[in-house]
Parts: C-alpha cells; sequence; structure tokens
C-alpha cells in the first residue's frame, strides 16, 4: 500500500510528465546516468563515430523528448536522446541555376 508521501509523489511525476517535463521521480538521477553511461558505451562499440549529444543527465530532464509505455507490469520511459558524430563536418549547400548554352533552359548545380 502506497503512503500518503508516495502517492503525492507520483502525483507530482505524473503532473510533469503531463507538462512535458521528465519527471526524477520517474526516472532518478542514478539510473538515467546508468543508462547514459550504457549508451554511450553501446555506441563505443558498435559505431564508434556516434556518440551521445551530452551526459549531463540535467539536459536530459529539461530537453529531451520522451514516450512513456504501460506494460504489464512495469513502465518504459523511452528517451529520444541526440547523437552527435566524433569531427563532425557542416557544408552548407548552395543551388546554383546555369543556363544550358544554346537553349533556353537551365540547370541545377
Amino acid at each position: 500500500m502506497l503512503q500518503v508521501s508516495e502517492t503525492d509523489s507520483l502525483n507530482t511525476a505524473v503532473q510533469q510528465t503531463v507538462t512535458g517535463s521528465l519527471s526524477h521521480l520517474l526516472v532518478p538521477p542514478v539510473e538515467l546516468n546508468r543508462a547514459l553511461s550504457y549508451i554511450q558505451n553501446f555506441l563505443s562499440q558498435r559505431n564508434a563515430n556516434l556518440e551521445l549529444y551530452t551526459m549531463d543527465p540535467l539536459y536530459y530532464y529539461r530537453n529531451v523528448n520522451f514516450n512513456i509505455v504501460k506494460t504489464a507490469r512495469r513502465i518504459t520511459v523511452i528517451l529520444h536522446v541526440p547523437l552527435t558524430q566524433n569531427n563532425l563536418k557542416i557544408y552548407m549547400f548552395m543551388k546554383l541555376r546555369n543556363p544550358i548554352v544554346g537553349t533556353r533552359f537551365r540547370t541545377s548545380l
């Protein structure tokens, strides 16, 4: 049986979830850190070019989208964690319209 304080904590966690904030009551910081470490290790072993954007748990509580799925006796929280690449290079592409000589058509490069 849940105590009154536990019920209040659960109610607060559900309210935070409804407003789009991940609650530290549903996902304790220790568990979030453990999950982030697991994901980072998995990425390091499977795809060395990818890594988590940040290991800061506060970022995930405040900024990351998530879904909650209820199964038979569990609640599963699915975080949409941003990834980045090592040595990421960003290029800007510009669309250039060039005339084709001898016609009225143009081509894009």
